[in-house]
């Protein structure tokens, strides 16, 4: 600072460096006070915390994405349509696995996971109007729910549940004949996925 603005930065340095040595020591207190109450929580009590006092010890794993940039290129109708209806899905598919009370799988803090029978059961109560589905959608996500079931598979990642529902979708996004090798091969990485 002192380089750059001379005296006044020299002053301005010499009164705000010991702000930040308080700053850092705080933080490094809240930091150890916050490790020392998740390992004692997570090995003694059994939980699965990632955090105990300080918020920034639980990941950011999304990336806001307003700040791009536009492309030069002029986007479909039919394109913003599509996203517009897939977004409404994958907000109502949010809302609907997080009110089954998903914790995370033992010994993991990257995904969290949910009884599939609970999930199963809100799908076949509420999940077709919540989610927009049509009627041959709604068997379809109904069927890879009985094939998980059947496979006794007790827990769901919500990865897995938007795999059934893109599964279920796909028809919806991907119907005309150019569109159709896209299909396809969304259809074989979904049954490579679920096998």
């Amino acid at each position: 600072m002192a380089r750059h603005h001379g005296l006044l930065g020299c002053i301005f340095g010499i009164i705000v460096s010991p702000l930040y040595f308080v700053y850092a020591l705080y933080m490094t207190l809240v930091t150890f006070i916050d490790r020392v109450g998740v390992n004692v929580a997570n090995n003694i009590f059994h939980q699965h915390w990632l955090y105990f006092i300080d918020w920034d010890g639980s990941a950011k794993v999304y990336r806001d994405m307003s700040s791009l940039s536009e492309t030069a290129e002029p986007v479909s109708v039919v394109s913003v349509q599509y996203v517009m209806e897939a977004r409404k899905i994958a907000i109502a598919a949010k809302n609907l696995f997080r009110e089954c009370k998903p914790d995370f799988p033992e010994g993991h803090y990257h995904w969290r996971e949910c009884n599939t029978h609970t999930l199963a059961s809100e799908v076949s109560n509420i999940g077709r109007s919540r989610l927009g589905l049509t009627m041959e959608e709604f068997h379809t996500l109904v069927s890879r729910f009985d094939w998980a079931k059947g496979r006794g598979i007790e827990k769901m990642s919500y990865s897995r549940f938007c795999l059934f529902i893109g599964e279920a979708v796909h028809g919806r996004f991907y119907s005309n004949e150019d569109d159709d090798a896209l299909g396809d091969h969304l259809s074989s990485a979904v049954n490579c996925y679920l096998t």
